[in-house]
């Protein structure tokens, strides 16, 4: 992973929006050192019996305002850029496959890749358009020639091609409203955006570069994101409408509590602090909860496995809250034998914070990201081969 390039430190703001809350950070970048959190802030969305499609987008933008506004206070000094980063469910993604196949050989050239790629960009972005959004990121991955991955696919011949392509977008109107309530507060150089699964999937492969095929779970508070890496490229991604909040839910009905408090309830079994009474109880809507959480893990595989060519991976990775991240661990790993929790821990080596600080794995992940620069590079072949100036 290449280092931040730059002549000094620079502050930069960093912002997880996802379904559940929003989570923001301060985090200074300086040239062969790796980033360092600062500050951070989290506004979590209200916990209601139904959530609307509206008032979701009203409580995420009044989250955002809160979220930046006590950055503000905390930190004084001027802020180079923002970066916003959106999981679930705020952005659409799209991944493919693209092929050429000839009966006799023909030579590779940049320009062949290219001319595949922005065929498939742009007919994206004929959906994208219609639908009022924009393309927010693009990369090219798993170049293979005659069925064999190569980095170094120019000027050779073959009489198959294949490349791996994935896109994102998001919605134009929502974008701007996140701009808004930025420059409200702050004025950044400049406001970039990030989908928190393109995050995620560059920062595994160059931390924990997995050989084989796996697995991505990001449990928010009302919906989980999943997507599927095959030979190192994105091919599917799926979402679905059960989070963490909708345990909490099932515990404050359970005991007739507000959902604040039934949240606690939750914290004292996951830390196996509940007496034993109270520790069936919690299991027994914990189990529940997994079985409904499962269900709907498997049918977004299945939607994913249609349109896809493939085995089931037996590895995962997974980002959760701290005090669900036992429940997951357990949940997914009744359908995956082989799960790997995202932690403060297994990624403190990579990132700096200070003591009176609990970032967020999200910022963490994002953090790592930003410092690498890839949110600069358009394809991953590119990025393995040439520094961002």
């Amino acid at each position: 992973m290449s280092s931040f390039i730059g002549s000094s430190k620079e502050h930069d703001l960093v912002l997880n929006i996802g379904s559940g809350s929003v989570y923001g950070a301060i985090v200074e970048f300086q040239k062969s050192a790796p980033p360092k959190i600062l500050f951070t802030h989290e506004s979590r969305l209200p916990l209601k019996s139904n959530v609307a499609a509206d008032n979701l987008i009203s409580h995420m933008l009044d989250a955002l305002h809160s979220v930046v506004i006590g950055l503000g206070r905390q930190h004084k000094k001027r802020i180079r850029r923002a970066h916003v980063v959106l999981a679930s469910p705020w952005f659409s993604s799209f991944s493919k496959v693209l092929s050429i196949k000839e009966q006799s050989p023909f030579v590779v050239t940049d320009k062949t890749i290219e001319k595949l790629a922005v065929e498939h960009i742009n007919s994206v972005s004929k959906d994208v358009i219609a639908s009022s959004s924009s393309i927010i990121e693009k990369a090219l991955s798993d170049i293979r020639l005659n069925g064999y991955e190569t980095k170094e696919p120019y000027g050779k011949s073959a009489k198959t091609l294949d490349v791996s392509v994935y896109a994102s977008a998001a919605p134009k109107e929502t974008n701007k409203k996140i701009e808004s309530k930025i420059y409200q507060v702050i004025h950044p150089g400049s406001i970039s955006f990030h989908t928190f699964p393109f995050v995620a999937w560059n920062v595994l492969r160059s931390l924990f570069a997995p050989k084989d095929d796996f697995i991505f779970v990001n449990i928010g508070g009302e919906l989980s994101d999943v997507f599927i890496v095959r030979r190192n490229s994105i091919r599917a991604f799926a979402s679905f409408p059960i989070g963490r909040n909708h345990l909490t839910r099932k515990a404050a009905l359970h005991f007739e509590t507000q959902p604040e408090l039934a949240s606690t309830i939750v914290n004292l079994y996951t830390n196996d602090t509940a007496e034993t009474a109270l520790r069936e109880k919690i299991k027994t809507l914990v189990n529940a909860f997994g079985e409904e959480w499962n269900h709907g893990f498997l049918r977004a595989i299945k939607e994913m496995e249609a349109t896809q060519d493939y085995f089931l991976p037996q590895r995962a990775f997974f980002v959760s809250t701290p005090n669900t991240s036992v429940i997951f661990c357990d949940i997914i790993g009744k359908q995956i034998p082989n799960v790997t929790p995202l932690s403060r821990e297994n990624l403190s080596q990579f990132v700096g914070f200070d003591s009176g600080e609990s970032p967020s794995v999200p910022i963490i992940l994002e953090a790592i990201y930003i410092n690498g620069h890839f949110s600069e590079i358009e394809t991953v072949y590119k990025q393995e081969q040439t520094p961002v100036k």
